[in-house]
């Protein structure tokens, strides 16, 4: 589901199957929001693409961070689920992955953007804050 975005504390849903992923990009996250003006960041998150589908159908969130390659779900799977459900169609997807080889598939299945892994934190408050503030996002 999605609702209006909070300017100062935005809800975002981190998907990772990867436990150090999730925890650097929490770290990263949460700091480099801060700087980019951000009071505070809700982070929830998810480890594969079954409780993506689950937690976006039930939960508002401003934003969807969401790494390519997930068990149960991959992201194509997991954007057609959300891209066709009316509560979160809507929904900004920002898709990571080390292999760039597949934005175009990441966009083609619904992602507003794709950034290659490692995100820099620069690159990803600005994109988040492009998304949320609902302004086009350039080459990504």
């Amino acid at each position: 589901m999605t609702q209006a975005p909070s300017k100062l504390k935005p809800k975002i849903l981190l998907a990772d199957d990867s436990s150090i992923a999730r925890d650097l990009l929490r770290a990263d996250l949460k700091t480099a929001l801060k700087q980019g003006g951000f009071a505070d960041v809700d982070l929830a998150e998810a480890e594969n693409g079954a409780q993506v589908i689950e937690k976006v159908t039930k939960e508002n969130f401003d934003l969807l961070l969401l790494d390519f390659y997930l068990p149960v779900a991959d992201a194509e799977t997991v954007l057609r689920k959300i891209r066709s459900t009316a509560s979160c169609s809507k929904l900004p997807v920002i898709v990571v992955s080390s292999d760039g080889s597949i934005a175009f598939r990441a966009k083609a299945a619904g992602a507003n953007v794709f950034l290659r892994k490692p995100v820099l934190p620069g690159e990803l408050v600005s994109t988040i804050k492009s998304l949320i503030d609902g302004t086009p996002v350039l080459n990504r």
